[in-house]
């Protein structure tokens, strides 16, 4: 059962949604199958994949449309997406300090 805060946007609870759909969909009933050491905090690599999973699903198909037809390549798209629009997409859902 994945609890969203009713307290938050929609498209913040969205995010929060597609975020734990991906540690369903990555995870199940195992424990994280994705470990990097580099990062400092336990879990962390698995919350940065969340995040991206989430981002890259609410990724506005308008920006899909462009990016593809700037590329048209699927290995290019992903580095494309992740260097420009991503960062800024993901950033709108970060929490207010």
């Amino acid at each position: 059962m994945i609890h969203l805060n009713s307290n938050d946007t929609s498209a913040r609870q969205r995010f929060t949604l597609y975020h734990e759909i991906f540690h369903i969909l990555a995870h199940g009933k195992a424990k994280p199958v994705f470990k990097k050491t580099a990062c400092n905090q336990e879990g962390s690599f698995n919350e940065l994949l969340a995040d991206h999973f989430a981002a890259v699903m609410l990724l506005p198909e308008k920006w899909v449309k462009v990016i593809w037809a700037q590329v048209k390549d699927i290995g290019q798209m992903a580095v494309t997406t992740r260097r420009s629009k991503l960062r800024t997409f993901v950033a709108s859902f970060a929490p207010s300090v």
